[in-house]
């Protein structure tokens, strides 16, 4: 018995002693294993991008199930326990990918980490503009982040994309320039719709064009209370472009559908500017899908239809004549590039003076003294017509510059150059810092990085006609001053796009589709809050009851969101939207339709009375809204 004990003591001991030998050994093994895994850079990188990526999905997942993220106390409503299991979640799958045979050869980790911080910024973006208002405070936070990822991965670790992927190209572009028109037409129908238009401007352009359509030429007379063509203040012939197709569907509906039409349609001219270049096709779709994602023209719809749409496709296809080096092409876009509006001789002036620096073919550096010599004169034409038979050059936009009672744009010139400081002091203040991010982050400030001096000069009209000016609508995304910048900032954008190389490109390009679609949200969501009270039944019924008044001799002086729905009258009006209603500002006409929702309506109510009026009864679906007055006769 005493043997048999010590026969089994030794027995356990002896292996035991083998077993932790064995043990020993498995472990130390399996440490220097994961030590030489984390310690080799690119998997040690790898496992870091996995758990960043899992991380950013557990974040996402509860941003996406509670609001309120921008506010302080939002952690307390977090549940560790679900917040921890989602990020293992995330983790695991993440891992489990390694092992699928068809996926693992790619890199799923660097790929995940660039998908979901893009999609967590775009997301962000879009929370910020519910929660806390537009703006680019996220933008600017997160930027440098996006940046950084897209480097580490689609850089770092040559992220390509698949041939699936490569293959939706032109799926891209059409859906790129789908979401363009639809959230552009939409927003600016709405506006119409819901009474969200005034007189200045959409008010004027749906009359002149109606009056363009029987013949009578682009007059108007709500656009100073008496019978003026629209060419007395503005030289746009680009105008009669549009009309053919409004003479098809004439409505004001027609015009905000034309203006999103005309800027997605530059998207040809960029396409074949880029095949030229020689980029991908799936580099070139993504370069189009900046340009429908960009907020500069997105937000230059907001203010309704304006002759400054047209300068968008006309300067794309002007690049592309000057790229495909088509003389008689380069020609005809100038031309009809100065028909937008007086002062696009700015933007053909400078296009000129950049091709006669540029490094091109002597071809076109004689072409450009042809553009520049061109919008010279042509400039002069429409300054000596504006001041003789028109209201005169809107210098007033320059006063800052402006050091003598008597000065003009020759003062405004010789104020800039005999006194640069001035000027620079002026451009980045306030507002128009803010302004210069949101027309040149979303496209990675490549306008700006160029080893080519004289491109430099094609930043000219950003400075001139948005940056100069202390007329606050011209350095604002919201309103039609940034489409001809805009479009020459793009072209800026492709050129030296071309000229980094292939990996940057790829880089540069993810950035900017994602870049542009944050700043979109961040910025512009607002414009599609009218879409959903764009069929209120009273809404309705007032376009209805405005539209369909008779047309007649009588004349009409209505209030300014009433003007838009009253195109087809001859001879109307309108009182300052801002201001109360005088005997110098505002007409009396035979009709008076007043807007119950303005906040001057007692005090021009009473004005009118005062002066003879009486109230008539209107429909009673619209009287919530509308007061009309008819002039009281003697009995």
């Amino acid at each position: 018995m005493v043997i048999t004990e010590r026969f089994l003591l030794h027995f356990f001991c002896t292996y035991a002693t083998i077993g932790k030998e064995v043990f020993d050994m498995d472990i130390k093994v399996f440490l220097r294993d994961i030590k030489n895994r984390i310690k080799a850079e690119n998997k040690g990188s790898l496992y870091l991008m996995r758990i960043i990526a899992g991380y950013l999905f557990a974040c996402l997942f509860q941003y996406m199930n509670r609001g309120g993220i921008f506010a302080k106390e939002y952690p307390k409503g977090i549940n560790i326990a679900i917040f921890i299991g989602t990020f293992a979640i995330g983790y695991l799958v993440l891992t489990i990918l390694k092992f699928i045979p068809v996926i693992k050869k790619y890199n799923t980790d660097a790929f995940m980490l660039f998908a979901m911080t893009a999609i967590s910024c775009c997301y962000l973006s879009f929370a910020y503009f519910l929660e806390v208002g537009r703006g680019i405070g996220i933008f600017i936070a997160l930027a440098p982040v996006l940046a950084l990822v897209i480097w580490q991965t689609i850089g770092r670790y040559r992220l390509k994309a698949g041939k699936a992927i490569s293959g939706t190209s032109v799926a891209l572009i059409i859906s790129g320039c789908m979401v363009m028109l639809l959230f552009t037409v939409m927003s600016t129908v709405a506006r119409y719709y819901t009474l969200s238009a005034p007189c200045f401007d959409f008010g004027i352009f749906t009359q002149m064009f109606e009056n363009m359509k029987d013949g009578q030429g682009a007059v108007t007379t709500v656009e100073r209370n008496y019978l003026l063509s629209h060419f007395s203040v503005h030289v746009s012939p680009a105008y009669f472009v549009l009309l053919p197709f409004y003479m098809i569907f004439p409505h004001p509906v027609t015009l905000q559908l034309l203006q999103g039409l005309a800027i997605v349609s530059a998207v040809i001219p960029l396409m074949l500017i880029c095949r030229k270049y020689v980029f991908t096709k799936f580099k070139t779709a993504l370069v189009c899908v900046t340009f429908t994602l960009y907020p500069a023209f997105i937000g230059g719809c907001n203010y309704d239809i304006h002759e400054n749409c047209l300068l968008v496709p006309f300067l794309m296809w002007l690049f592309y004549a000057i790229e495909k080096e088509s003389i008689p092409l380069t020609v005809i876009f100038t031309i009809l590039t100065l028909s937008v509006k007086e002062d696009a001789a700015v933007y053909v002036a400078v296009i000129g003076l950049y091709l006669i620096f540029s490094d091109r073919s002597g071809k076109m550096r004689k072409t450009g003294a042809l553009v520049l010599l061109l919008s010279v004169i042509y400039f002069a034409i429409c300054c000596a017509y504006l001041e003789s038979q028109g209201l005169g050059v809107m210098t007033w936009r320059y006063n800052e510059y402006i050091y003598n009672d008597n000065g003009g744009l020759i003062t405004v010139i010789a104020s800039v150059i005999l006194n640069p400081v001035y000027a620079l002091s002026k451009l980045f203040t306030g507002d128009k810092a803010i302004y210069v991010i949101q027309m040149l982050a979303p496209l990675a400030f490549m306008p700006v990085v160029t080893k080519k001096f004289h491109r430099y000069l094609l930043l000219i009209p950003f400075i001139l006609v948005n940056l100069m000016p202390d007329y606050v609508y011209q350095y604002s995304i919201y309103f039609q001053y940034s489409f001809g910048t805009g479009a020459i900032l793009i072209w800026l954008f492709t050129m030296n796009l071309r000229d980094i190389k292939y990996e940057q490109r790829k880089c540069v390009t993810a950035f900017s589709v994602v870049a542009a679609l944050m700043m979109t949200l961040s910025t512009m969501s607002g414009m599609l809050i009218g879409i959903r009270h764009m069929n209120d039944p009273k809404h309705t019924a007032v376009i209805s009851y405005l539209e369909n008044l008779p047309v007649t001799e009588e004349s009409i002086t209505a209030d300014t969101f009433f003007v838009p729905a009253l195109y087809k009258q001859k001879e109307l009006y309108a009182p300052p939207a801002h201001t109360l209603a005088t005997d110098k500002n505002t007409p009396l006409s035979d009709i008076i339709l007043l807007d119950k929702s303005l906040t001057h309506y007692d005090e021009n109510y009473k004005f009118f009375i005062d002066r003879g009026y009486k109230e008539v009864q209107v429909d009673e679906s619209v009287s919530f809204r509308i007061t009309k007055l008819v002039k009281a006769f003697e009995s």
